[in-house]
């Protein structure tokens, strides 16, 4: 099968204590911006309007590689346009990171996860060494916007070989009919999926240790990013189902492990 490369963001790249304000749109009661870095994308930001501007301040200039939006409503083919600056009051001139995606089509009810690949977009690492960071809509929201979590990530790691055809995804999304003593059947909508990815990976020396960091940093609690399909789809914002892991001896120094990761954000219907 052919090399599937699996990019990943170990929990301590993941930029900690970002302060996020709203320059624009009402955050309604029990949905405060406060839920956009509590490690829980079902609690997710909600505000009255269908356009938004969010300013995040880092503390101090951090190395953004990637910014992560986690359960998230925005409609298929609106135009998001994230800017770092080192200056808030510079906002309205020039920045040499900003950067625009389009929402892609969502898998039925579910809006897929998205992400600003910032380290592509800017190669050279100092010029993408920010303090300050702005999330804009550039395109009206079909329905006043929710964002689940929003994720920086200051360092991309990857799993270099080995991964037999990708991560395989095992999801649970749909419809339920549910009988009722008086053989009345109602219709129930699963508001979220339940997605758990599977693989195995044949490793050599320092792809071994590349995971072995990842488990340990993440020990089965601390989340991480991961990217399961060779990093041309969703991000994942995922723990290892078991945070213990065993390796196989193969042959002529090759090991081979299996690796099972369970999404915390399974994607939220809308």
């Amino acid at each position: 099968m052919p090399i599937t490369y699996i990019p990943f963001v170990s929990p301590e790249n993941i930029t900690a204590g970002i302060v996020w304000t709203l320059s624009a749109g009402t955050e309604l009661l029990d949905y405060e911006l406060a839920h956009l870095t509590d490690g829980n994308p079902q609690h997710p930001l909600s505000i009255a309007e269908t356009t938004i501007d969010l300013r995040g301040d880092q503390g101090s200039a951090t190395r953004i590689d990637r910014v992560v939006l986690t359960m998230h409503n925005f409609a298929e083919d609106v135009r998001l346009r994230l800017q770092a600056h080192a200056d808030t009051a510079s906002w309205g001139g020039t920045t040499s990171v900003d950067v625009e995606i389009t929402v892609p089509a969502w898998l039925g009810r579910f809006a897929k996860h998205v992400y600003f690949d910032v380290a592509t977009a800017v190669p050279v690492e100092a010029t993408r060494t920010k303090q300050y960071l702005r999330v804009t809509n550039l395109d009206a929201n079909a329905a006043p916007i929710s964002i689940g979590l929003i994720t920086v990530a200051s360092l991309v790691g990857r799993l270099n070989r080995g991964m037999r055809g990708g991560l395989q995804k095992a999801e649970l999304y749909g419809r339920a009919l549910n009988p009722s003593r008086a053989n009345v059947a109602s219709v129930h909508d699963y508001r979220t999926r339940q997605r758990v990815w599977s693989g195995t990976i044949g490793l050599g020396d320092t792809d071994a240790a590349t995971l072995e960091a990842l488990e340990d940093a993440s020990y089965g609690v601390r989340p991480f990013l991961i990217w399961p399909n060779d990093g041309s789809d969703e991000p994942v914002y995922a723990r290892t189902v078991d945070p213990i892991y065993a390796r196989q001896l193969m042959f002529n120094g090759l090991t081979e492990t299996a690796i099972d990761l369970s999404e915390i954000a399974n994607g939220e219907a809308y």
